[in-house]
């Protein structure tokens, strides 16, 4: 399956990074279900910021997930630009695995098994019982964590070395033949000793997996300063100089206008709420997000078509800062964005969307069940109702 632009997918609800972000973040979406195989693990070869700038480009992409309407609450096909995951991560044994439990992991009546939500969901009704008995708030037990993250695929045009891969303790991984696992390790500095009599190679396609509040920052800068520049004439503009001028939103199918921003009444808060879910066309009767009507000058002089940038048009510099009191705990910067172009020539044929789907599917049961050492036995079962304190 191909995970490029699809122009034709006009069953699908299409909308920029900011509308299906803001959809996805209040009816919680979800992902097909799958199963996973062993070998090489989700969180190898990823991409994590450093403290020293990277420089990287985001791929855009076209993911099948399956989402809950809002409306009526049943399963939509739909597609997305980035894939969301659900990680569950064990604090006692340090061990992580993928959510199994399908787009309706909040509903224990209709979700797919999943170890990790049983877990998280056992030791729930358990500080709510004990914080109810003593009648203050419980931390513990607290075992496994669940947690919602936003993969994307990002091409860092950086020199990598190849090298043994290693564990989340650090121990080499080896195979079945106890060989180790190799990966490709980026080149922070020209005399890097880890490198010497390594092959190297220029420019890798990596995932890179954000948390909530990172993937937010992310799309509130797209939506700030790049959303700024036109991509239909490649001028650079920031939030103090906009180039771009927003005339109306109109439905996709029709073209008919939603919202004419010369007449229009409604506070930008409520024009915000409008163009963040799918609307009902009341002309043509598709259901969709609106789609925006710009004017450029940039591109009324040069007789192009304007376009609104957005975080796959650019070339962005991020790097991380950790806290002085928890290392544990980094802050996503990012430093700058370039105009809108087109990605290197160098790098065209490697600058393809990741399978995102094959390679954060969900992680099987009795690979959740070894993991955190479960027995069969002591399975829970999956189709109780639980309770909310």
């Amino acid at each position: 399956m191909a995970f490029g632009k699809d122009d034709g997918n006009k069953n699908r609800l299409q909308g920029t990074l900011s509308q299906r972000a803001a959809y996805a973040r209040k009816q919680d979406s979800g992902r097909r279900e799958g199963g996973g195989g062993k070998g090489k693990q989700y969180w190898m070869d990823n991409f994590h910021p450093s403290e020293t700038p990277d420089t990287i480009r985001c791929i855009y992409g076209e993911y099948p997930v399956q989402e809950i309407d809002e409306s009526s609450g049943d399963l939509m096909e739909s597609t997305l630009p980035y894939f969301p995951i659900i990680e569950h991560y064990h604090g006692g044994l340090k061990k992580g695995a993928l959510c199994s439990a399908g787009p309706y992991h909040m509903n224990k009546l209709k979700r797919s098994p999943c170890e990790g939500c049983d877990m998280f969901w056992q030791d729930y009704e358990e500080r709510a019982q004990k914080s109810r008995e003593l009648g203050q708030k419980v931390q513990n037990p607290k075992r496994i964590s669940k947690s919602n993250k936003f993969v994307l695929t990002i091409l860092d045009p950086g020199d990598f070395f190849e090298t043994e891969q290693l564990d989340r303790t650090g121990q080499v991984k080896l195979n079945a033949q106890g060989k180790p696992w190799m990966n490709w390790r980026k080149l922070r500095y020209p005399n890097d000793p880890a490198a010497v009599g390594r092959q190297i190679k220029q420019g890798m396609v990596q995932p890179w997996s954000l948390n909530r509040t990172h993937f937010d920052l992310l799309q509130a800068y797209s939506d700030s300063n790049i959303g700024m520049c036109c991509s239909g004439c490649g001028t650079w503009g920031h939030a103090m100089s906009p180039m771009l001028q927003t005339l109306s939103y109109n439905c996709q199918n029709c073209r008919t206008k939603v919202i004419d921003m010369k007449t229009s009444t409604l506070a930008p808060n409520q024009i915000k709420e409008i163009i963040n879910h799918p609307v009902q066309c009341q002309s043509c009767g598709t259901r969709n997000f609106v789609e925006e009507v710009i004017h450029c000058p940039s591109c009324q002089q040069k007789g192009t078509t304007a376009k609104r940038a957005s975080l796959w048009d650019v070339d962005i510099q991020v790097q991380i800062t950790k806290s002085i009191d928890d290392p544990n705990k980094q802050t996503l910067i990012i430093n700058g964005y370039t105009a809108p172009m087109a990605i290197s020539p160098q790098f065209v044929d490697i600058a393809k969307p990741l399978d995102l789907p094959a390679i954060f599917k969900p992680t099987p049961i009795e690979e959740q069940r070894l993991l955190w050492g479960i027995a069969q036995t002591q399975a829970a079962p999956h189709a109780q109702p639980y309770s909310r304190p």
